[in-house]
């Protein structure tokens, strides 16, 4: 049997991906001048210029970032806030980079501000620095956290991973940086790719593109897919919105979507193994992790989907699914979609 044709077109990505909510806040004055009042109001306007479908700030919304940041520079010109507001509001500009190594000297123990520090070390290709680094803001990331990326690279050797941003990324680099992820894996963080030095430098070790990444970012990754030089995976923890131009291609594997697969169903089913025993001893508590830890339904859904559509219902899958299910707080959401699928055998 062509499981290629007849079964893996089936579920491309569409059909079992999850859809994300985000929360807008609005862009308002600021009471206090203060550098701890100026830095917080820009850091929680920073978060909220955050889009779903692209790295771009919009317009109003970086006028209103610049502005704090020039409120800052008249107000405490000489403070730890203005220079790592100065630094961070370049959206990864490295020739602002005295400003990052100016806070460091007055805070250097800023959790934020490492968090910086080991993004320039990311970038720069700094080893040394980004593995000490990387000990200092791991304990930023839950037990969990890690360990969920652990699994996501187990039995990865080599190729692009493309991850949707520092959030999500540096789990994995501070695993990199400990020798517990193989440093044949090229992580590719699409927040870094905003600096034309780092974008240029993943397009050259892929190979075959050569094109905007900021405000072309659907484009950007279809091309990075279409790659025939090199193998690239998409972690499920990317927005679906910017695989947009890409759906068609692409299909869900375990953590991270792949093109080209062939067999699905065996990928689904190895990653099945690994998880099983895994997934059954996991504690989840934060709301957090329950949300990183839900990525692990879709695929399992999708093999269950296959095997029913086979018509075989795999008993001890769909009791892990469950158990899953209940440990995230979405059992009956999944109940729903378990019975869905074996209706229609």
């Amino acid at each position: 049997m062509n499981i290629r044709k007849t079964v893996i077109k089936q579920f491309k990505i569409g059909i079992i991906i999850g859809l994300f909510l985000g929360i807008t806040q609005g862009f308002g004055q600021v009471a206090s001048l203060s550098p701890k009042d100026l830095y917080g109001s820009y850091l929680e306007k920073k978060t909220a210029s955050i889009q779903s479908s692209t790295k771009v700030i919009a317009k109003n919304n970086q006028a209103e970032l610049d502005r704090l940041a020039g409120l800052l520079e008249v107000n405490a010109g000489a403070s730890f806030e203005y220079h790592l507001v100065k630094y961070i509001n370049g959206n990864y500009d490295l020739s602002l980079s005295n400003h990052l190594f100016e806070a460091a000297k007055l805070k250097p123990d800023d959790a934020r501000l490492n968090r910086e520090l080991f993004g320039y070390y990311a970038l720069t290709g700094n080893a040394a620095k980004l593995k000490e680094l990387g000990a200092t803001i791991k304990g930023q990331f839950s037990s969990n956290t890690i360990t969920y990326y652990q699994q996501l690279f187990l039995n990865k050797k080599s190729g692009f991973f493309v991850f949707s941003s520092d959030e999500d990324a540096y789990p994995a680099l501070i695993l990199q940086s400990q020798g517990r992820i193989s440093s044949e894996i090229e992580i590719v963080n699409m927040d870094f790719l905003q600096n034309d030095t780092y974008r240029k430098k993943i397009q050259d070790k892929i190979g075959g593109m050569n094109m905007k990444f900021l405000g072309n970012e659907s484009s950007f990754i279809s091309a990075l897919i279409n790659s025939r030089s090199s193998h690239v995976s998409i972690s499920t923890t990317v927005s679906q919105s910017y695989l947009a131009n890409s759906s068609s291609q692409l299909y869900i594997t375990g953590l991270t979507y792949e093109g080209g697969t062939l067999n699905q169903e065996q990928e689904l089913e190895s990653f099945w193994k690994t998880s099983q025993s895994f997934l059954k001893g996991v504690l989840l508590v934060s709301s957090g992790d329950k949300a990183l830890y839900s990525n692990f339904l879709p695929p399992l859904l999708t093999l269950y989907k296959i095997k029913v559509g086979n018509g075989f219902e795999d008993g001890i899958l769909k009791a892990g699914i469950l158990l899953l299910a209940k440990k995230v707080e979405k059992e009956s959401a999944v109940s729903t979609i378990i019975k869905a699928y074996e209706q229609q055998e």
